[in-house]
């Protein structure tokens, strides 16, 4: 339970850096663009700690798997997988309803597989290198 707690922070950490500085300096004008109006004027910091919260949880099972014997590639592999199957929920779900482009779409989903990727590889590093822990690669 420790290291999937270890790993679990580790994941959050990673994925709300790189998730956020991908946010506010590349995607966030497209979104400005397709949605306008429909975009809310604040933040929702709970909504927001909610998502990092769950999404890293998911990223840490499926990708990281702390305690198996998958290598960096295979958890990287697995991150990707995961990123691409929530990704896809998403942006296509917001294609539907909010008829969002093809282009905003796609690019959330293959940032979704990217980033949940990374997350995984990094994490799977990061513990690696940790005295403290006796992580397989």
């Amino acid at each position: 339970m420790k290291r999937w707690l270890l790993s679990w922070l580790i994941v959050m950490i990673v994925f709300a850096v790189v998730d956020i500085a991908w946010i506010t300096m590349v995607v966030l004008p497209m979104y400005e663009d397709e949605l306008g109006s429909a975009m809310s004027e604040s933040l929702d910091p709970v909504a927001a700690l909610a998502f990092y919260t769950i999404f890293t949880a998911g990223i840490t099972h499926y990708g990281v798997a702390p305690g198996s014997d998958r290598g960096m590639g295979g958890r990287a592999v697995r991150g990707g997988l995961y990123g691409f199957f929530t990704y896809s929920t998403y942006a296509l779900t917001l294609k539907v309803i909010l008829d969002t482009s093809w282009a905003l779409a796609l690019s959330d989903i293959a940032w979704g597989a990217v980033v949940c990727a990374l997350t995984a590889a990094i994490t799977s590093l990061i513990l690696r290198n940790l005295p403290s822990t006796t992580e397989a690669e």
